[in-house]
């Protein structure tokens, strides 16, 4: 965060209407801004942060005649944020600001928003793939073993925009397991061109699940072993001895029809087997990416509309 913290409080002794000078003054000088007193305020959750001093050490500070001052200074600051990925990248994260007095107790002093306006954000500003919701400040007393210290808290909820994972995540996944489904239509017959498709769109989601691409490649196995597997043919079972006629091992009698089995006709029952597998592909595999999808968007969706009713 990029922030100009703004403070302001009464020093009595500061107060100087009593010289006749009616008009607030400002000082930007370091050694003169040392020698005021100041809050002793510091950020909880601060991983790191730094001061700019381009040109001169970025701090202000205006003495007005009752004896106000108003102490601003430009920070950078990284903030720690416990954040929870389980529904990523549909989630929505919460991240707090929480400052406070460091040394100083509440019989010291007691930190408040102001009333108006506490927190401005600037409208140009934006982060990216995350909509920026910021929620209303709170205050809070601490006590620890050295005393009580008052803070303030402010939360911003971060909601993720979707539309750069759609484009470069889930767009190319949904092409890449749809073009899978393209080897259901080439014949299992060439088994190079099945292979390279299945391989190609397998490794395209080594980094994606590949569930759906890798049982696509799977079907082809099956089809092919149904393609390659041998026909077991069934004997004809008899009681009586045919001494007339030789037995030829390639004719079955089913009643009064004869069904001659050659090579021919064994591959295609084989092709009929592989074929009738990818014809039922070409229908389940998408049936069961439709009914995926449903029930996957039906239940993020759900439960990011529930962690943003929470949040918000």
């Amino acid at each position: 965060m990029d922030i100009y913290l703004r403070q302001s409080w009464i020093d009595p002794r500061l107060e100087f209407h009593q010289y006749g000078i009616n008009d607030t003054v400002t000082l930007n000088g370091q050694d003169i801004i040392d020698k005021i007193w100041k809050p002793d305020i510091f950020f909880r959750n601060l991983k790191s942060g730094n001061f700019h001093s381009m040109t001169v050490p970025n701090k202000l500070i205006k003495l007005s005649p009752n004896g106000r001052i108003l102490f601003s200074m430009r920070l950078t600051l990284r903030l720690s944020c416990h954040m929870s990925f389980r529904l990523y990248p549909l989630d929505a994260q919460r991240c707090w600001v929480v400052l406070g007095s460091y040394a100083q107790t509440t019989d010291q002093v007691v930190i408040q928003w102001r009333d108006e306006s506490p927190i401005t954000i600037e409208k140009e500003i934006e982060v990216p793939e995350f909509h920026v919701v910021p929620q209303a400040p709170g205050t809070f007393c601490r006590d620890i073993d050295t005393g009580v210290f008052s803070f303030l808290n402010v939360s911003f909820v971060f909601l993720r925009q979707n539309g750069y994972h759609l484009v470069q995540t889930y767009l190319p996944t949904f092409l890449i397991v749809m073009m899978s489904w393209v080897s259901f239509w080439v014949p299992v017959e060439a088994a190079p061109a099945r292979v390279t498709l299945g391989v190609t769109t397998l490794l395209s989601l080594t980094t994606v699940a590949s569930v759906m691409v890798f049982t696509a490649l799977l079907e082809f196995a099956l089809a092919s072993y149904l393609c390659r597997m041998k026909i077991r043919h069934r004997q004809p079972k008899t009681n009586c001895l045919m001494f007339w006629k030789p037995i030829r091992p390639d004719l079955h009698m089913e009643g009064k029809n004869q069904v001659v089995h050659t090579p021919e006709s064994d591959k295609k029952i084989q092709l009929r087997r592989s074929h009738a597998v990818d014809r039922f592909s070409r229908m389940i595999f998408p049936f069961i990416f439709l009914v995926f999808n449903m029930f996957y968007w039906i239940y993020y969706l759900s439960q990011r509309a529930k962690m943003e009713i929470r949040l918000l």
